[in-house]
């Protein structure tokens, strides 16, 4: 099993129809291929964890690129995991416009949303933020 944290940007601008049509999508498709995680939108940033087989996972991560809402995906971490941080969630969702982000996160979110490379350390240290929305 894996976890993986992507970011991408927005294609365009996108409304809230935008949003209920991807998560009631990705809800039932997650739920079918055992896929756990959830997206967080900030600024003009897509940023989602997924979690589940690699071959699930990865299988989504191209039929993400394909989307033509995301442009410039670029991966933040994989990893192999044990445990799943979102057991729960076939389909998170977190929005700063919803105020739901600490300034702590809005910050780094901001930051990795102009990031074109990732180290090891800047994935797990997005990780350990994100877990306090689960």
């Amino acid at each position: 099993m894996i976890h993986l944290i992507y970011v991408s940007d927005f294609s365009r601008e996108l409304n809230q129809q935008d949003f209920d049509d991807i998560l009631a999508v990705s809800t039932k498709n997650n739920y079918e291929q055992d896929i756990t995680g959830f997206l967080v939108v900030n600024g003009q940033n897509f940023f989602q964890v997924l979690e589940g087989s690699k071959k699930h996972v990865f299988t989504l991560l191209e039929a993400i690129r394909r989307d033509p809402r995301h442009q410039n995906l670029r991966v933040i971490i994989s990893e192999i995991i044990e445990k799943r941080d979102y057991p729960n969630w076939s389909m998170g969702f977190v929005c700063n416009w919803d105020n739901d982000l600490s300034d702590d996160l809005k910050s780094v979110l901001t930051q990795y949303g102009k990031t074109q490379e990732f180290k090891l350390s800047h994935g797990k240290g997005l990780r350990g933020l994100l877990q306090g929305l689960g």
